[in-house]
């Protein structure tokens, strides 16, 4: 992977992401959880990543691939980056 790689920052449309989106999003939860040895996001913010729920919800992409995901509700947000992509500025953006 290319430090120089540009990123994709885009909101999710509609009540719920993609079953497609929603997978990789889950599958960088995974990859985090087990990097760091904790789990990046709160159990509530985990349900609304597949929920219809009144959260702002962005993703990162590199071409199709999910590398980042915000989701932002009650004056909080959380936010997790694939540890693949960690150090490239995903969370400036």
């Amino acid at each position: 992977m290319n430090s120089d790689t540009a990123f994709d920052v885009h909101p999710l449309d509609g009540d719920a992401p993609s079953s497609r989106v929603s997978d990789e999003i889950h599958r960088i939860l995974s990859r985090a959880t087990e990097v760091d040895g904790t789990a990046p996001l709160s159990e509530q913010a985990v349900k609304a990543v597949d929920a219809g729920e009144s959260v702002v919800r962005f993703v990162a992409t590199d071409a199709d691939r999910v590398v980042g995901y915000v989701g932002a509700a009650d004056g909080m947000a959380e936010a997790v980056v694939d540890p693949e992509y960690r150090g490239r500025g995903i969370g400036r953006r």
